[in-house]
């Protein structure tokens, strides 16, 4: 691993808007994640805060039996992309992600020592304000949000 970086196993899942699917680390996740803009600005934030109580639910039931979730983790960031070789996506590691949409499941790592490998859909390239439009997109609606599907590298 290069200094100032951290590998995990995944690929890209289409390239424009560029998508990633990653298996990455609770705890690792954890130190580069936000659930909110609001801890920036509150006035400004477009997020929910997350419940304790519920992260906490979350924890016993899921990962204290080291049980796995059944959907992803949606993240987002202003980084462009990322270098993929063999399956093995390199990610920079003081990168910071936007928690777009799992923030409950993730923040149950905290609660939990077992340490849960999340799915994560990784959105790249956005601003702040197409953060927030793919946040509303999912949470707003109550509908679906599809993805075209068409990466060239098979894992």
């Amino acid at each position: 691993m290069a200094t100032g970086t951290f590998k995990v196993q995944g690929f890209e899942l289409q390239k424009r808007p560029r998508i990633y699917v990653a298996m990455i680390p609770g705890k690792w996740l954890l130190k580069r994640t936000t659930p909110s803009w609001r801890i920036e600005d509150p006035d400004k934030g477009f997020q929910r805060i997350v419940r304790e109580e519920r992260a906490r639910e979350i924890a016993l039931a899921v990962l204290e039996q080291q049980r796995t979730f059944p959907n992803s983790i949606v993240l987002a960031t202003d980084k462009a992309d990322f270098q993929i070789i063999n399956c093995e996506i390199t990610i920079p590691a003081k990168i910071k992600f936007l928690v777009v949409d799992g923030q409950h499941r993730l923040w149950a790592q905290h609660y939990s020592n077992f340490e849960a490998m999340f799915c994560c859909m990784v959105h790249v390239g956005l601003s702040e304000v197409e953060m927030a439009r793919l946040f509303l997109e999912i949470n707003d609606k109550k509908g679906t949000v599809f993805v075209k599907v068409g990466s060239s590298e098979t894992c």
